[in-house]
């Protein structure tokens, strides 16, 4: 299913055509079909290369423990949905140095690593649904982060499912047309 954006200025093909479904089909698919993305987040931005960033991941074809405790880290709602997709990811930042010390620009630097990731997972025929519903801490504590470090947010990756699938109402967004604000709303030229 295409759901191309509407855009006021020319954007690449792949940013136009990406989008986040909730419809998966449970494909079997091994974690290596996401390594290009893995190697695009991997050069992303990062202030000072400090790269403050780590992707916990899980396939259900080939771990389905691992899967399953991803997925308990997701919000009820999220987990209803997310459980069909092939790949879980649980995105964390680091967001206090080894001195203890805030990093705030962490959580950009993640964001910057997700942006690449993104893009590549769509470029490679794949969609991704990002989420922050999530249990922050019980994700950070079960995965064993070391100190400073945190959940960020959740991602289920796979191929497009069937929207007949989904409960009445997801099924109704997930053909609704994608929308963003106007740039007159969040671009203040000065």
């Amino acid at each position: 299913m295409k759901k191309t954006a509407v855009t006021a200025s020319p954007i690449l093909p792949v940013l136009a055509e990406r989008w986040s479904p909730r419809a998966f089909n449970s494909a079997a698919l091994p974690l290596s079909r996401i390594a290009s993305a893995l190697e695009a987040g991997r050069w992303a931005p990062s202030a000072s290369n400090r790269q403050p960033w780590r992707i916990y991941a899980a396939s259900k074809s080939d771990s389905p423990e691992g899967f399953a405790k991803l997925l308990s880290f997701l919000v009820p709602f999220n987990a209803t949905w997310a459980a069909e997709a092939s790949i879980l990811i649980i995105g964390a930042a680091q967001i206090e140095n080894d001195e203890g010390k805030p990093q705030p620009g962490a959580l950009y630097d993640l964001g910057l690593y997700m942006g690449n990731f993104a893009t590549q997972i769509a470029a490679d025929g794949l969609y991704l649904h990002q989420m922050t519903g999530i249990d922050v801490d019980a994700a950070t504590t079960g995965l064993d982060m070391p100190a400073g470090w945190q959940a960020v947010f959740a991602g289920a990756i796979g191929e497009f499912g069937d929207i007949a699938a989904l409960p009445e109402k997801l099924a109704a967004r997930e053909v609704e047309p994608r929308s963003r604000k106007p740039l007159s709303e969040i671009f203040f030229p000065q």
